[in-house]
């Protein structure tokens, strides 16, 4: 083969190859095309599907009056824990009503929990009863519930200053209004408040507090003397007989005293604190018994049995006040069971408190022989004092407000032992022997259905 002839077969197979490569991009392109296409397609599918349907992933846009009614059916929650879920939050709001959405509100950057949602119930009448759980402890933290607000278009509801730089666009530098008296008292109050609601299950051990009273000579739990003293005043009389239950190494005890209230009984299990008291308060006389026993106390011996956030380190290890375990509510039965025991017949058990009315008063409800009174004293975190006088029955008022958080069985106990109790004092036919076995009697049903 001549030189020209292999030339050109070189240029027909390089020709060939071309013509192949050509007829494969050109195939490929066509392909991408109609990839192209179908995407398209898909596209405009998605879209009309959104336009002319409400699914559940792309609901409809509410309409300003629809949005009202929305938010007249849902509250704010704010203090929430960071790791709180869902569930946890519509476990905790639907004793209030149905819930029928949950809102955790994250940023939009990092995704991390922004400290507040929002809780959305079926109908309005929900609202009240979840605004009830305003101070109420969700994952060991105070949650704060409102009302939650319709936003205006337009209109800011921060009162946020505007940004940039002259005088309206700054924060005033220095002490200024930061640095106030009145901001860092309740700064402070607020640290107590948040030290307290501390979710340990050290406070409920006798080792712990054996510990802790070695070296610490003083603590003041939830608030000092000033914040409530002149509450409990109202209540107590110089002559008056007083017991102090977990008493720990609070001042309460010396400030009545100091005020002349004289005949006061400090009672604690930590026998580190009793034997101290004894040598540096010989004033008082100091017992070592357990709250919820009292077993050396007297029955109907004291005219004041007095707690200050006591019984709450029974409950700090409880995740919800909602569910508390069976051994918390043994306990707490035993605590108020001993002190109507050794209250007298007129008798009054004052207890000084953070926890709340609905769910404190539920559980004192399940024991008849007392009313219950409460107050209300604090600024930033609102605190609880509970006031029950022996012999005397809870108002209407209590009894339609919070007997609804009682379950069923617990309602009828209490209606029937009021209702007996009261036939036992008024038959006057009846023999001494006759009323005690009717009490005992009473008394042995009512211990029977708290199991």
């Amino acid at each position: 083969m001549s030189q020209e002839d292999s030339q050109d077969v070189v240029e027909n197979n390089d020709s060939y190859i071309m013509d192949s490569e050509m007829d494969s991009l050109e195939e490929r392109m066509k392909q991408i095309e109609r990839e192209a296409e179908s995407l398209r397609q898909m596209q405009n599918d998605v879209s009309q599907k959104m336009l002319t349907t409400s699914s559940p992933q792309f609901p409809p846009a509410l309409t300003p009056e629809e949005k009202a009614e929305q938010d007249a059916r849902s509250v704010y929650v704010g203090n929430v824990d960071y790791g709180a879920t869902n569930e946890e939050l519509q476990s905790h709001f639907e004793s209030c009503g149905e819930v029928k959405r949950v809102t955790i509100l994250h940023d939009k950057y990092t995704g991390s929990p922004k400290g507040f949602a929002y809780v959305e119930f079926a109908n309005e009448e929900a609202v009240d009863s979840a605004l009830e759980l305003s101070d109420s402890l969700f994952r060991g933290r105070q949650i704060k519930v409102i009302k939650k607000r319709t936003n205006k278009p337009g209109i800011s509801t921060t009162n946020r200053p505007p940004r940039g730089r002259g005088i309206r666009g700054r924060m005033p530098r220095g002490r200024g209004f930061l640095a106030t008296r009145g901001f860092r008292g309740r700064i402070a109050f607020r640290a107590r408040a948040l030290l307290f609601m501390e979710v340990n299950n050290k406070y409920s051990t006798k080792v712990y507090w054996d510990d802790r009273f070695k070296e610490e000579e003083s603590y003041e739990w939830i608030a000092n003397f000033d914040d409530f003293g002149d509450i409990l005043l109202e209540f107590i009389e110089p002559e008056y007989s007083i017991l102090h239950i977990g008493c720990g190494n609070s001042k309460l005890s010396q400030q009545l005293f100091d005020r002349g209230f004289k005949n006061i009984t400090n009672l604690d299990f930590s026998s580190v604190l009793v034997e101290k008291g004894k040598i540096n308060e010989p004033h008082f006389s100091w017992v070592c018994d357990d709250m919820t026993k009292l077993s050396t106390i007297p029955s109907k011996t004291f005219d004041i049995v007095l707690e200050k956030a006591a019984i709450e380190s029974i409950t700090t290890k409880e995740k919800s006040q909602w569910s508390y375990s069976q051994d918390t509510i043994n306990d707490l039965d035993n605590i108020f069971q001993s002190i109507q025991r050794v209250l007298k017949d007129d008798g009054r058990f004052i207890s000084i408190s953070f926890t709340q009315p609905h769910f404190r008063i539920p559980h004192m409800l399940r024991f008849p022989y007392w009313d219950i009174i409460p107050a209300t004293f604090g600024d930033y975190f609102h605190f609880f004092i509970y006031i029950s006088t022996m012999g005397k029955e809870p108002s209407a008022e209590i009894l339609k407000k919070y007997q609804n958080f009682l379950t069923n069985d617990r309602s009828d106990n209490l209606r029937l032992n009021n209702k007996e109790k009261d036939e036992g004092m008024v038959n006057q036919t009846q023999t001494e022997e006759e009323l005690i076995e009717e009490e005992n009697s009473i008394l042995q049903r009512f211990s029977l259905s708290l199991m």
